[in-house]
């Protein structure tokens, strides 16, 4: 009995340790390709894809002295300067086409501003879209409207243009009784997928679809008051991450409905997902953890997070935010790479 016993031990051990060795990172081949050296210190960093290229993004916060710039990365590896400010920073970098636009923020008459920036030629000639915001947190411009979300007077307000800024509605969230409300993505160029919050100091979470041209609004599902959500680096535009604690689901938005596709574990002592990419063959996260000061990890799973292996032992690398649905990482020395799984 007691040999009996010791072979079972022995055989679940072995089982065990051969299935850690076929997900062993160590074994796998991660091909990168050198793209551009950029910032150190960033706070904003972005790839988009261009016909004949990349653009690619990146900007400082104020906190760090600011500064940010816009490159064309070129397909034999030219870098053209499309803007660049020294002092001010920037967020939300969007292309559509011909047409780029940013947010800037800046000092003025002393005190801590939004603009949107804006060029309607590839980014030769640029120009400024007032607002009625002082502060923009965030913003979508599609064919029919233009919807902003921000401060005004140290209140949070959503207003909507139909004529490119010519004229602005308010959006008043607050006769909908929702208290809170942030906006994530916009879905198909139509609705807007945003946070709500229906009690003061973001208690009471739901996420939901806005119809902007309607005016009404549907609620996705109830969300709890310590719970993220994250755009997935995919090819299908459609996939979010929704998180609480460890625990964490990958769910699609299409036509006005949410469905989940699976749920996972993050690492342990996992505090915030930085990024994250995911495709039918592996989940890669960049993630922070609980430490002070520890660096941001990468970690890659190839059973949807059942068993997570740092993407390249002994090196510290993480993901960069792109809309391609490829792998793009930068390491601790500021080199943006193309990644590729062999």
């Amino acid at each position: 009995m007691k040999f009996y016993i010791y072979c079972l031990i022995l055989i679940t051990f072995s089982c065990s340790k051969n299935q850690k060795s076929i997900d062993d990172s160590e074994k796998l081949e991660v091909g990168l390709t050198p793209l551009i050296q950029v910032a150190d210190k960033l706070n904003y960093l972005k790839i988009d894809t261009l016909s004949n290229g990349y653009l690619v993004s990146y900007s400082k916060s104020m906190v760090n002295s600011g500064g940010y710039t816009i490159n064309k990365l070129g397909v034999t590896g030219k870098s053209t300067i499309l803007i660049q400010s020294p002092l001010n920073s920037m967020q939300n970098v969007n292309i559509e086409k011909a047409f780029i636009s940013f947010i800037e923020n800046n000092f003025k008459k002393d005190e801590l501003r939004s603009e949107l920036m804006y060029s309607s030629d590839h980014g030769r000639t640029w120009k400024s879209l007032k607002t009625p915001l002082e502060s923009i947190r965030t913003f979508f411009w599609t064919n029919e409207y233009l919807i902003l979300e921000g401060n005004l007077n140290g209140s949070g307000q959503v207003v909507v243009s139909y004529n490119n800024g010519k004229n602005w509605r308010n959006y008043n969230y607050l006769s909908e009784n929702i208290k809170s409300f942030y906006l994530i993505d916009c879905i198909d160029n139509k609705k807007i997928l945003f946070r709500g919050y229906k009690s003061y100091n973001d208690k009471d979470g739901f996420l939901g679809l806005l119809d902007v041209k309607k005016n009404h609004f549907k609620t996705l599902t109830t969300i709890k008051d310590d719970s993220h959500v994250v755009k997935v680096n995919n090819k299908d535009k459609s996939l979010y991450c929704l998180y609480n604690d460890r625990k964490a689901l990958i769910y699609t938005v299409k036509d006005g409905l949410q469905k989940t596709e699976f749920e996972f574990q993050l690492p342990s002592k996992t505090k915030q997902i930085e990024e994250l990419y995911f495709n039918e063959s592996c989940l890669i996260i960049s993630v922070s953890n609980n430490t002070v000061g520890e660096q941001i990890a990468t970690w890659i799973s190839y059973n949807k997070g059942k068993l997570w292996n740092l993407f390249k032992p002994g090196e510290n690398f993480r993901l960069v935010n792109n809309t391609l649905g490829a792998i793009f990482v930068i390491d601790e020395h500021n080199m943006i790479y193309k990644a590729e799984l062999k």
